[in-house]
């Protein structure tokens, strides 16, 4: 995690619903999962999981978030049992 920001944060208490894919015995799986998010800003967002994601997972938003299909997990922290994610939005905005 770092302190520098490239825009302001904002505290957030939405849902999201979004699907990673993993590899299980060389297989693809793709798993839908949901979220927390805590806080947002113009371009990303910090949300509560109880699935251990990695730095680099790309996740596939069920329902657009902020105008974004797509996501990237740039830091993840164990906090007692659950996680909490820092994550980048990627891809073009959608009109909204």
């Amino acid at each position: 995690m770092t302190s520098e920001r490239n825009s302001d944060r904002s505290s957030c208490h939405e849902l999201v619903e979004y699907t990673i894919v993993v590899f299980n015995n060389g297989k693809p799986r793709f798993l839908d999962l949901t979220g927390k998010i805590i806080n947002k800003s113009r371009s990303g967002f910090c949300f509560i999981t109880r699935y251990p994601l990695k730095s680099g997972h790309v996740l596939a938003f069920k329902s657009q978030v902020f105008q974004h299909c797509h996501g990237v997990v740039m830091w993840i922290k164990n906090i007692g049992g659950i996680y909490m994610a820092g994550t980048q939005l990627v891809g073009k905005e959608t009109p909204g």
